[in-house]
């Protein structure tokens, strides 16, 4: 096989003819690879000498590209290394036109609520766990805005009404990011399924303690990009829904079919916050 020769035939191009191996081993390989015509190693007889050289090839090629590329020509024959390569199925394909519930998206911290089977609880922040300031020693910084201290003071209430499992929300109001003019501190819970006011209604002594639900626009609506601009469009005009007199961030779109939360806001969603949008200038 020349140097030549077109890489469609033999694609391994200059990885090929780069790798160092004996001229009678190289000719050995381009004789048996055109040969074998899709028959995988493991069922075709190999000398040491073409087995090592063959390992070689395909150690070289391993720091080249991809896992599940180490192909031999346009007929995808699993050559090189047959005995370690391991069969991945592609994804299902989720449809896109398929339900939607369409939440205002809240300008808070996140925020989460985890317990056990019997009670046991766990409080977090985005991403570590936190403490009331002061619990079993603690010490001042172990809170996130006193969501962890209001968490332990309502401990038995939540968990008489959110029950086992983990309930992610956005601690919002008061000081915390844009205020929405809101004096004391909510716990907006993300999963309006589960706690939509049809469904579980939140109990009016958890209300009045600071325990709410993101405000849904669409419940279950067809996804289509009309329904995300008219949303947006409507949301600037009106205001937030904790608060007409605030700016709203923006919408979350919840994909039932994708089981998958999007976010589109007002500000910066072509480049997103933080370096990324520091590098945007």
């Amino acid at each position: 096989m020349s140097k030549d020769k077109d890489d469609n035939d033999f694609p391994f191009g200059s990885i090929w003819y780069d790798t160092p191996m004996p001229k009678a081993v190289r000719e050995q390989i381009e004789a048996g690879i055109d040969d074998m015509n899709a028959t995988e190693v493991g069922e075709v007889e190999m000398s040491p000498d073409l087995r090592e050289a063959m390992d070689r090839l395909n150690n070289t090629l391993a720091a080249d590209v991809l896992p599940g590329e180490i192909l031999l020509g346009q007929k995808e024959r699993c050559v090189l290394g047959a005995a370690d390569l391991v069969f991945e199925p592609f994804q299902k394909l989720s449809r896109m036109k398929r339900d939607c519930t369409i939440t205002e998206k809240i300008d808070g911290t996140n925020a989460q609520i985890c317990f056990g089977p019997d009670g046991e609880l766990l409080v977090g922040s985005r991403k570590r766990e936190i403490f009331p300031e002061g619990h079993e020693g603690k010490m001042k910084g172990c809170d996130n805005f006193g969501f962890a201290g209001w968490v332990y003071d309502n401990r038995d209430a939540l968990w008489e009404y959110l029950g086992e499992g983990r309930h992610f929300g956005e601690w919002a109001g008061g000081k915390i990011q844009r205020g929405y003019g809101l004096p004391d501190k909510h716990f907006y819970l993300f999963n309006t399924s589960r706690h939509s006011p049809n469904r579980n209604p939140i109990p009016d002594h958890l209300i009045a303690a600071g325990l709410a639900c993101v405000p849904i626009i669409h419940a279950r609506v067809p996804f289509t990009t009309d329904i995300i601009d008219n949303t947006m469009d409507a949301l600037r005009a009106s205001g937030s829904h904790l608060n007409p007199d605030a700016e709203a961030e923006g919408i979350v779109v919840y994909h039932h079919a994708l089981r998958d939360y999007f976010k589109i806001t007002f500000d910066y969603d072509d480049v997103g916050k933080g370096p990324e949008r520091q590098d945007a200038g």
